[in-house]
């Protein structure tokens, strides 16, 4: 979090007077160099206003009052203040002047929003979710701490402070610092994109960050193995025992066509005697497609 120095001060708008006279004080809150404006709802003459000491003179009638209302927009400050410091983000004026007009506005976090998110996807998982997923969009949020450590020397971030040059930023790391390729990156921000639909359906933000974001999945050309590479791989024999299970599993995966999951999770109640052919019964992880798949002689 960039702590910016953050005040406010009491100002009189000597120009604007009402019809007695009195010009309207007004509260100025301020966060590094962006400033707000806040009224006060209180007039006085300009002759009993120290500007110096930031106080109504006592020739102004009902001082004593007026002053109270002062001090207690002052407690507003600094309690709306500290309520933002506790999230530890950076905030802005608005924020402060939201917060001490007692707007019920919820500041939503990145990290608590993703956290959340993943909370709920863990609760789905084997349902609607593999655990290859959970683990793809746990990884994401670890990437998006580390993001906001290295850029921006903090802990967590308010959704609605969130923009397209955050998401360049965030594509930028990915691809400088952590060495990923284009197509790993755009995933990775793909999974961040989910997150932030689930803000904007919760109408906790009204902008989408993502609405001019144009990096897209290139596509990749796929290079097959040859029938000659693939009969010389069957017929390698390799003298450690691991290398060989490896070759054999491979192989299996070639000619099945079942993915690593579905390899994984495959077992004998799955082999079925149809006829005199053993198939494979099953169904695929994440798309729940059934498969049905003749055992022949190579996979076996």
């Amino acid at each position: 979090m960039n702590i910016l120095k953050t005040k406010y001060n009491f100002w009189l708008y000597k120009s604007k007077l009402n019809k007695k006279g009195q010009s309207p004080i007004y509260m100025r809150i301020i966060v590094g160099s962006s400033k707000t404006e806040l009224s006060t709802g209180i007039f006085v003459s300009s002759k009993n206003w120290d500007g110096n000491r930031q106080v109504i003179r006592d020739r102004e009638e009902d001082v004593e009052m007026l002053n109270e209302k002062l001090e207690i927009l002052k407690k507003k400050f600094k309690q709306s203040f500290k309520q933002l410091m506790e999230l530890e983000t950076d905030f802005t004026p608005e924020m402060i002047k939201s917060r001490m007009l007692g707007e019920n506005i919820e500041f939503k976090t990145l990290l608590q929003l993703f956290t959340s998110h993943n909370a709920k996807m863990k609760e789905l998982e084997g349902k609607d979710y593999a655990p290859a997923t959970l683990k793809r969009y746990n990884t994401t949020l670890i990437h998006v701490q580390n993001f906001l450590k290295h850029k921006f020397n903090q802990s967590d971030i308010l959704i609605s402070q969130l923009n397209l040059s955050f998401l360049n930023e965030f594509e930028h790391y990915f691809k400088v610092v952590r060495g990923c390729n284009h197509n790993s990156a755009v995933k990775y921000i793909k999974n961040l994109r989910r997150v932030i639909n689930s803000a904007l359906d919760n109408q906790y933000i009204s902008t989408d960050p993502f609405a001019g974001y144009k990096s897209k999945i290139k596509p990749v050309t796929t290079v097959f193995l040859t029938k000659d590479e693939l009969s010389r791989i069957e017929g390698k024999i390799f003298d450690i025992p691991r290398l060989e299970s490896v070759k054999k599993i491979f192989l299996f995966q070639v000619y099945s066509g079942l993915s690593y999951i579905d390899l994984k999770n495959l077992q004998s109640s799955h082999i079925i005697d149809l006829l005199g052919q053993q198939w494979i019964f099953t169904t695929r992880t994440k798309s729940k497609i059934p498969v049905r798949v003749p055992l022949i002689v190579s996979i076996r």
